[in-house]
């Protein structure tokens, strides 16, 4: 019998998990036994055997890095690409910056999400074919691009019929080559994670659907998932929330503090909108006020997790 063909995207997750130096068993957890503990050491393999070339390109970018394909007019549009992968928990990469500078002139006039979007979508295929020591397929992708796809309508029907006639570029034109098919690499979610949904989840039902359209939007939806994400590394409760959902037992408990964490950050964010320089303030000695992080106190209190710095050490404060 033969043995079941592993994912691409598995592949490729394996792949940028080892790029962020997790090991095996790291892996493994983040796959939550999704293929076998083998199958995870051969693709971790595969990637440590990459040129070093290629495994530098997996390397966080930062503007103290130089690459040929990464020019200076590129600034402004890497740093909001950097903004949106720290409000993802992801790491923005040389790799992926490398083909955001390469496409960004095509998705001139769009958001940023989508030069994200488009430039992840890159980024994997180019990854997972260096893994793989083959050809990147980047036909289909520079169609869709092409014909602008995301904008549905009468764009995306183009496209559509340039596919069922044979006129626009597919994987079959290089079946006779060894190449990477994106397709299933494209598939699976990008502007999202377990934590950025719950996020989002709890802000709209706290605050209303039209919650979206305020100009804070964008810093409450990313403050929010920092500190679900914060709140999952710092206890032992709630650790695997954005990997799984909670116990039926729990529910209620998460719902609660989801939602006053949601209620808390709310209520800062319209603060700043008409009063931006509002500062936290702390009493010190002697009765003098000084200047302070705002924190969701009261919660970080009710879980025991106030005294805590981002390593989850004792601050002291």
């Amino acid at each position: 019998m033969a043995r079941p063909k592993i994912p691409g995207h598995i592949i490729e997750k394996i792949h940028s998990w080892r790029g962020e130096g997790q090991t095996i068993d790291e892996i493994c957890g983040e796959l939550e036994d999704q293929v076998s503990r083998g199958t995870v050491a051969k693709y971790t393999k595969q990637y440590d055997e990459m040129p070093e070339g290629e495994r530098r390109k997996d390397e966080p970018w930062h503007m103290g890095l130089s690459h040929p394909d990464i020019t200076p007019e590129a600034t402004g549009d890497l740093m909001e690409l950097l903004r949106l992968s720290i409000a993802l928990g992801r790491k923005f990469t040389v790799r992926q910056a490398v083909w955001a500078c390469k496409i960004r002139s095509a998705l001139s006039g769009e958001s940023p999400s989508h030069l994200y979007i488009w430039s992840t979508f890159y980024e994997r295929v180019d990854r997972t074919a260096a893994g793989a020591n083959v050809v990147p397929d980047m036909s289909k992708l520079d169609a869709e691009i092409a014909f602008k796809v995301w904008k549905g309508g009468r764009q995306g029907w183009e496209y559509e019929q340039a596919g069922l006639t044979g006129n626009a570029p597919s994987i079959s034109d290089l079946r006779d080559m060894k190449v990477v098919n994106h397709g299933e690499l494209q598939s699976y979610p990008i502007m999202t994670s377990g934590l950025s949904d719950e996020a989002r989840e709890f802000l709209r039902t706290t605050g209303g659907m039209e919650i979206d359209h305020e100009p804070w939007w964008p810093q409450a939806e990313s403050i929010m998932t920092f500190w679900l994400r914060y709140i999952r590394s710092n206890t032992e409760r709630w650790s695997k929330i954005g990997y799984s959902s909670p116990p039926d037992v729990d529910k209620d408990d998460w719902e609660k503090l989801g939602t006053r964490l949601a209620e808390l950050i709310i209520e800062k964010a319209k603060r700043l909108s008409t009063h931006p320089w509002d500062q936290e303030l702390v009493g010190g000695s002697m009765g003098i006020s000084r200047p302070t992080s705002w924190r969701p106190l009261e919660v970080l209190e009710s879980l025991g997790i106030a005294n805590l710095n981002p390593l989850g050490q004792e601050s002291g404060l």
